[in-house]
């Protein structure tokens, strides 16, 4: 969809709702999880400044097939990272669902996928992964990490990465992912779905902390 087909939401904003400087805390209520609204010092988050000309992403109708899957994977980051525009520390490491799930956490693990995915199977590097010591170390945040330095450590991956992805020009290529046999194509896919899916997660949960909400960080320019 686009986004007038979404008349609730503006692009390249935050909306707030009623009673903003609270959050939803989940609450276990006779076995079952229930989410009540708490009110919070401090919930209420600054609103997100506005994005200049050179943060835009083109979404070219007509472009190659390489180009398009580069500027959906790149939509759906800044996605991502908007949804943290605004949060302390405190209320980016907040879990309001029954998980370990944070909004931090979220865009620490989104750059160990860009780690795994990139660098390693279609770039065949060597890199440091953190799963050795769990499937869920990467959404684990240690107590110095913190919102910049986690937003620095996801745009130092997505640099790598891009450049990685830019030499991709034959997507039927096969690679190696873990023992399966897999083409270029396939990954450039699965970072998509894989990116869009824990934005989707960063929408619930930010609204959840402070209720503010919003489709895209700047409408994208969708092309000719």
């Amino acid at each position: 969809p686009v986004p007038d087909q979404h008349p609730g939401l503006r692009p390249g904003r935050l909306h707030h709702r009623r009673n903003p400087a609270g959050a939803y805390l989940g609450i276990r209520h006779r076995g079952r999880l229930e989410f009540r609204h708490q009110r919070l010092h401090g919930a209420r988050a600054r609103p997100p400044a506005a994005p200049s000309a050179a943060t835009d992403t083109i979404i070219d109708r007509n472009g190659t097939e390489l180009e398009l899957y580069k500027q959906v994977i790149d939509l759906n980051r800044r996605t991502v990272l908007w949804k943290l525009d605004g949060l302390s520390d405190e209320q980016a490491k907040m879990r309001v669902v029954g998980s370990e799930t944070t909004l931090l956490g979220i865009v620490n693990h989104l750059a160990h996928v860009e780690r795994y995915w990139v660098q390693a199977v279609l770039g065949g590097q060597t890199v440091d992964l953190p799963w050795s010591s769990g499937e869920d170390a990467d959404w684990i945040l240690a107590d110095d990490q913190t919102v910049a330095s986690v937003v620095a450590f996801f745009q130092e991956e997505i640099a790598v990465s891009d450049r990685i992805i830019a030499q991709q020009v034959d997507l039927d290529r096969v690679i190696d992912a873990g023992g399966r046999s897999t083409s270029v194509r396939w990954v450039l896919l699965h970072l998509i779905e894989e990116i869009g899916r824990h934005a989707g997660h960063a929408d619930i949960i930010r609204e959840l902390i402070d209720e503010s909400t919003g489709y895209f960080p700047i409408e994208p320019r969708w092309g000719s």
